[in-house]
This record gives structure tokens, sequence and C-alpha cells, in this order.
């Protein structure tokens, strides 16, 4: 985010502890977007809360006040399952869940969600639960087995997006800035894209399904973006492949409605018009509910959708 946390005046500390406003300790970074900064003093904070009445409760406390303020909070958590973590969870209705392709990643992944699932359990507290496949590798086999098989064995609560292992995010780090700022080309910001929008659809999902719970048609615009819709009730992997995403099919997968058989996305399009094909395990095709086509330089059908 580009922020020098050594010469921050407040920190999230300070609002949790001290009483200090929330609005007097947060910054404001671009349209939509604040943050409500912490350093490494709040290492410190689970000594000093130690003792204290509820203190697994008190970022939920600071959340439900700011809910008024913000529609989407993300509360970003220390790699270890202690009292910090342990707030945020409490705070939340949603976890997103890191794992990367490796035994390691499964082993903590099993250890971790038995944990959280144990703590809401006590505390009579339901959370939401996603897996977000990260450091992906392009060209490694084992990623592609590892994927394959998490994906069997979590099915929906599987992102279909994935983050691929890339320098690039590194760079943006190094720079202070966001991945979709640092570089717009980069497969990086494509993945982050891709996560944004099922996030935000994992977050409206009884808008989606009011808008899908229909026969596929062509792409239509809604609140959340440009509706694609594919019904195959055999596919096993759909995605898309446009002009909006430089062809390149694995950055935006559909998701599956189970239950009918439909695969859905919705892209957030700028006024233009954009050709398009799916890709239906591997293969190539166009929308079958979008009578709306053109042919590529290259001889090849594809589907057209404009945005107004």
């Amino acid at each position: 985010m580009g922020i020098n946390e050594q010469k921050l005046t407040y920190t999230i500390q300070d609002v949790l502890l001290d009483g200090v406003p929330a609005e007097t300790a947060t910054i404001h970074l671009k349209e939509n977007l604040d943050l409500l900064p912490s350093n490494i003093t709040l290492a410190s904070l689970e000594q000093k809360l130690a003792g204290a009445d509820r203190r697994e409760y008190y970022l939920r406390g600071l959340l439900e006040q700011l809910q008024k303020i913000y529609r989407t909070i993300l509360i970003d958590c220390p790699p270890q399952l202690g009292l910090l973590s342990v707030n945020a969870l409490l705070a939340a209705d949603k976890v997103i869940v890191p794992v990367e392709p490796s035994r390691f990643g499964l082993d903590g992944l099993q250890k971790l969600t038995e944990t959280i699932q144990t703590l809401c359990k006590k505390v009579s507290h339901r959370l939401e639960l996603k897996y977000l496949i990260s450091l992906y590798d392009l060209d490694s086999d084992f990623s592609a087995t590892f994927y394959k098989r998490f994906k069997r064995d979590y099915g929906g609560a599987l992102f279909n997006t994935k983050i691929h292992r890339s320098s690039v995010i590194r760079e943006a780090t190094h720079a202070g800035q966001a991945v979709v700022d640092f570089d717009s080309q980069s497969i990086s910001y494509l993945d982050f894209l891709a996560l944004a929008n099922e996030a935000l659809l994992w977050q409206n999902k009884e808008l989606v399904e009011q808008l899908i719970n229909k026969p596929t048609a062509a792409p239509q615009n809604t609140p959340l973006g440009v509706c694609f819709t594919l019904q195959d009730k055999m596919a096993v992997e759909v995605n898309i492949s446009g002009d909006f995403n430089n062809w390149t099919p694995e950055t935006t997968p559909l998701i599956k409605l189970e239950q009918k058989g439909v695969w859905y996305t919705f892209l957030p399009l700028n006024k233009g018009k954009y050709n398009y094909q799916y890709v239906i395990d591997g293969k190539y095709q166009t929308d079958p509910a979008n009578p709306e086509m053109e042919i590529s330089p290259f001889g090849v059908k594809q589907s057209v959708v404009e945005v107004g």
C-alpha cells in the first residue's frame, strides 16, 4: 500500500486499546479504499489484553461500528492462530484460506480448518470458508495434479481462481504498490482481478442466485457486471477467453452452480465491444446462447458482446 509503518501516528492498536476514533487512524488511499493500519507494536496486543474481559471480541466491536460506513471490510491476519487471529475470525463472516500446493500447505490447512471449526462451535459463531490456491506454478505437473485433487476433495469450497507464482508480486511489494497498480499487463493483475470478482460473487451470492435462476441467455448487464452463463452439466472446467483478459482463459474461470449444471461469471467491463470464446475442458467454442458473432483475422468464429 506504500505506507511507511515507522511514520504512522496512530494504528489500529490505538483504536482498540486507547479509544482513538477509527476515522483518526484511518488512511484514505484512493477512491473506495481506506486502510486502518498496524505495525510491529500490534504484536504486544496479546499481552496487553491478557485478563481483559471478552478480549476475543475487541475487533468485532470496532467493525460493528465501521459496517455503517463500509460495504466490504478485509482483515489481513498474521500467520499464526493467536489472539489477533481469533479476534479477526470472531469479527468476520467469511474466511479466505490461502493454500500452497505442497504437502506442508495441506497439513497446515487441515489443522487450521479443524481449529476454526472448533472455535466456531465453542462460541456459536458461523463462518463460511473458501480456499485459495496460491503460489501456483503454471508449468508444473505437480501443481496441476494438486489442484485437481484439491478440487475433487473440497469442491465448492475452493475458489476457481488460482494465484500464480510470479516475480511481479514481489516486485510490487518492494515498490509499495498493489499488483493491480504496479503492472496491469501481468498475469498477477489478472489473477487478483479474477479473485476480486469471485469474492464479490461470494459476498453477493443471493443476488447471483436470483440473476442466474433462469435459462441461460446471452451476456447481460447486471449490478455486478456483465453476466456470462453457460449450460453444461458434464464439463469439468470452464473458462472464458476474450479481449477483456488478453485471451488468457486461465485467469477467468467460470463457477459451476452444481444443482443446475450452469457455469457463470460476472465481469466488470467498460463500454465497448468485446470478442470472446468459452474454453470447455480445454476446447474453444462460441457462446451457444449468443447469436452475435464475428470472424477473427485468423478465420475463427468468435462471440461478440457490446457493453453500452
